[in-house]
């Protein structure tokens, strides 16, 4: 299960297509996950459940230039078990198919779509796994980003 977990939130990172550019910089992001259709818990600073948490992080220029070939490093490094079959970007929509399977015999299968621009995204997705041991999981997820501006050094 933790393998389906880590590629629902892979798929959040998908904030481009193939060649397609992002503005590099600090970016925020927010995510939402359901489970069987109920919330996954983030937590606060604090360590309060809270509904969403949202993130900052800085991309590099060179990750933003080709946002898919970061997104295939990291489901190597990161989610072995798991490919990307599905990578389309036109009309400011990008489309993203995501397959894992597990070394228990898990497998699952993750589509998420939604409208990108060089400076925000708001890709949502539905996934579908076999678990083993614990039968069939449904998930849901959205993720929102935009771009705040340049890091700081």
């Amino acid at each position: 299960m933790k393998l389906w977990h880590s590629g629902v939130l892979l798929a959040g990172l998908t904030l481009g297509a193939h060649a397609q550019e992002v503005t590099p910089g600090l970016w925020e992001s927010t995510t939402s996950v359901t489970l069987n259709g109920k919330p996954l818990p983030h937590f606060d600073e604090q360590g309060r459940q809270v509904p969403s948490r949202p993130e900052r992080g800085c991309l590099s220029a060179n990750d933003a230039g080709d946002v898919r070939a970061m997104f295939e490093r990291s489901i190597r490094r990161d989610q072995q078990g798991c490919k990307l079959t599905r990578w389309n970007y036109t009309l400011g929509t990008l489309k993203v198919t995501l397959s894992c399977e597990d070394p228990q015999g898990g497998k699952g299968v993750l589509e998420a779509s939604g409208p990108l621009t060089p400076t925000s995204y708001n890709i949502s997705g539905n996934g579908q796994y076999q678990h083993p041991q614990f039968g069939p999981m449904k998930s849901g997820f959205h993720y929102q980003g935009r771009y705040l501006g340049a890091c700081k050094s």
